[in-house]
């Protein structure tokens, strides 16, 4: 056999595998990664506690809490890692936590550490500090605003003791996460306000009044139904019944769903009078959540109205029915 023959009859030499690494993925990838899975879960509301968790850990913290002006049971989400000491909070330490009056971040500035607001003294000897947290292993934050609507929505990082306060390092790389989750909270807030106002404008074609309330009571819009021969009318922000009689109970009405720190029930009930003719309008207060889903926002109940039917002999039985009355009950009504 010639040389070339054999040389083509050889088997084949073996050639190594070639092992490929997998290579890390950049803090800054993962950190993206985590801000677009927040700005997701603001559109859908049961999702902001995992995403939020998720954006902590690439932020350097075990926990944070995301609170709509100041904080409420219905104004908080927290990561589920800390939730049994937002719930110990919110029962016992919510009027003596200094940091709620005092710790205050705009979107002009970074986020804020314990000690842009507070001493060393002040933190070693503050109840606070030293009953609430460092009991549950927590005892520094960083704060952020991430929007300045009438209430802002605060981003609060939450660091073990173990880990100790914030370095300048630190702030610096949560800082440059900032222009991109204020951009994502920008987009969710203008995508939800302009689903709500569409559903005001659907309300209107129903001849339903419509009226979104803030957790003070002030009135941020409405549809044109409410407004116009619906019982009611605003002065200073605040709703108002045409009769003045009336005021008291359409205030506690309101009182019970938006109040800042109530907590949140289901829809409440009462009646007004138009003002012209004195026809019936039913009122029902609901928390806008039951109403919207979506981003915490300032925006805290919406009050529909409705025309009751107008045959005084079926008066009595519709309020009957809808307050589960007695005959004697209805008559007094």
């Amino acid at each position: 056999m010639c040389r070339a023959c054999h040389e083509m009859n050889r088997p084949p030499k073996r050639i190594g595998t070639l092992k490929l690494q997998r290579l890390p993925t950049p803090r800054t990838t993962r950190l993206t990664e985590a801000t677009l899975q927040f700005t997701h879960a603001l559109f859908t509301e049961l999702e902001l506690p995992e995403a939020l968790a998720e954006l902590a850990t690439r932020l350097g913290a075990p926990g944070a809490t995301l609170v709509m002006g100041s904080t409420s049971p219905g104004t908080v989400v927290c990561t589920p890692s800390i939730a049994h000491i937002v719930q110990d909070y919110l029962d016992h330490w919510l009027d003596r936590d200094p940091r709620e009056a005092k710790v205050q971040p705009s979107t002009n500035e970074g986020f804020r550490t314990d000690f842009d607001d507070f001493s060393r003294e002040e933190v070693a000897r503050e109840p606070y500090y030293q009953d609430f947290l460092v009991p549950h292993g927590m005892s520094w934050a960083g704060a952020a605003a991430l929007s300045a609507d009438v209430a802002p929505l605060v981003l609060s990082l939450k660091r073990s003791t173990e880990q100790g306060p914030f370095t300048p390092t630190e702030i610096a790389t949560c800082d440059r996460a900032l222009p991109m989750l204020r951009r994502a909270v920008a987009l969710a807030n203008a995508t939800w306000r302009a689903a709500l106002r569409g559903q005001l404008t659907l309300l209107d074609q129903m001849q339903r009044g419509a009226v979104v309330l803030d957790r003070a009571g002030r009135v941020l819009f409405s549809n044109a139904t409410a407004l116009t021969g619906m019982g009611l009318r605003t002065v200073n922000q605040q709703l108002r019944a045409h009769f003045p009689g009336e005021n008291q109970r359409l205030q506690h009405c309101i009182d019970q769903v938006c109040a800042d720190r109530a907590p949140l029930p289901g829809i409440r009930r009462t009646l007004v009078h138009t003002a012209g003719d004195g026809h019936l309008i039913l009122i029902e207060c609901a928390p806008l959540h039951m109403f919207q889903n979506g981003l915490p926002s300032c925006a805290a109940a919406i009050v529909l109205t409705r025309e009751l039917q107008r045959q005084p002999n079926t008066m009595a039985s519709i309020v009957q029915e809808l307050f589960s009355l007695t005959s004697r009950e209805t008559e007094l009504c």
